[in-house]
């Protein structure tokens, strides 16, 4: 489960990443470090196994996406910071980001969800429940 699931009720559907070589994100310039795990209409969440000391919440930043499926391959979204979250997985540490795009109609983050949808019906995302 989400770890704000509790405290947030979402205004829109989030897909999880089932395949991460069809779509890419990070927040700032693309890092290897980070892995783009969930994204809908309101924002994005990422994993990085580096903690950013620069990203601290709150603070507006960019995320860039990447899709060999797009044209242009690569997007940059405004976003706030919402939320890191420094937890242990299988003896390593990871960082959650969470992240709320600041204009939710910007036609980026529209062809974005067109993409995730496309990306849905050969699986490579699936609804993410919570």
């Amino acid at each position: 489960m989400h770890p704000f699931a509790f405290r947030f009720k979402r205004k829109f559907v989030r897909y999880r990443i089932q395949d991460p070589e069809l779509f890419k994100g990070s927040i700032g310039p693309l890092r290897p470090s980070f892995q783009l795990v969930t994204f809908g209409r309101g924002g994005a969440g990422f994993w990085s196994s580096v903690e950013a000391k620069e990203l601290s919440p709150p603070a507006r930043i960019h995320c860039h996406f990447y899709s060999p499926e797009m044209d242009p391959a690569y997007l940059s979204i405004e976003a706030d910071l919402l939320y890191s979250l420094c937890q242990s997985q299988g003896g390593l540490e990871k960082v959650y980001y969470g992240v709320e795009f600041v204009d939710k109609s910007d036609p980026q983050i529209l062809a974005l969800l067109n993409l995730v949808k496309r990306l849905h019906k050969s699986g490579a995302v699936i609804l993410d429940p919570h």
